[in-house]
């Protein structure tokens, strides 16, 4: 499986069940279009490694979820992923590290929030 597709994977099998994944979300969290998070999630569910039901009372909002194919996959791969990330992560200089860490928090800072409740 390529990135791409084992992310939206995660974006799905990391959900909750108070906050099920939706199309959106999984676009949102991978940073990409809707249509393209679709695509990714469509080749997942035919490959049976998410399922999708509509929300009662709203037919055009689909919940995911991870099968348990899906699950054990997700559980196995990141493992992995997590491991040779900080292998190459080890391997970059000071200036470098520094370079991917900024990129990451300006790319945080840049994406849409959810409404936060007020401070009591």
């Amino acid at each position: 499986m390529s990135l791409a597709p084992l992310m939206a994977l995660g974006a799905v099998a990391l959900s909750s069940a108070q906050e099920p994944a939706t199309v959106g979300t999984v676009a949102r969290r991978l940073g990409v279009t809707a249509s393209s998070a679709s695509r990714l999630l469509t080749h997942l569910e035919r490959s049976a490694l998410v399922s999708r039901a509509s929300q009662t009372g709203d037919r055009r909002i689909g919940h995911l979820r991870a099968t348990e194919a899906g699950r054990n996959m997700w559980e196995q791969a990141s493992r992995t992923l997590a491991s040779e990330l900080d292998a190459a992560f080890n391997t970059l200089a000071f200036d470098e590290k520094y370079a991917h860490i900024v990129a990451r928090l300006c790319r945080a800072e840049a994406a849409p929030r959810a409404e936060e409740p007020p401070s009591a």
